[in-house]
């Protein structure tokens, strides 16, 4: 399992949010997923799917910690592909220094034929144990 460098964000509320946004931004809407055959993953949902959570600010503290696992993964950090209503969804597990692991859940939608991944959640397992 990819051993991340970064840590989860400090902030909460709209500083947080303008954080994401700031960082979607300057990525141009997208980070290239080397476990995926180098697809661009597009992070304009995430906002979105996260603020219909009830633990949304917990979520999106991890944002760019799901960023670095993204452009570091492997095809090996790959933990499920399965079939879902709108695409296929894919799973990535990376652990956090803290001993956390961080799950990154990016689908896969058709757009007539135009398939594109988007980063759709993260969040935590329980702590790994030695």
């Amino acid at each position: 399992m990819l051993i991340l460098n970064k840590s989860t964000s400090p902030k909460k509320g709209v500083s947080l949010d303008n954080e994401i946004k700031d960082i979607t931004n300057k990525n141009n809407n997208k980070v290239i997923c080397k476990a995926l055959n180098q697809r661009p993953v597009f992070l304009n949902r995430y906002l979105e799917a996260s603020n219909n959570r009830k633990d949304k600010t917990r979520r999106k503290r991890l944002f760019q910690v799901a960023i670095e696992l993204i452009k570091r993964a492997t095809e090996d950090d790959i933990t499920s592909k399965q079939k879902e209503q709108f695409g296929i969804g894919y799973s990535l597990k990376g652990l956090l220094l803290n001993g956390m692991i961080l799950n990154v859940h990016i689908r896969e939608e058709s757009d007539n034929k135009d398939k594109r991944l988007f980063l759709i959640s993260t969040f935590l397992d329980k702590i790994k144990k030695a």
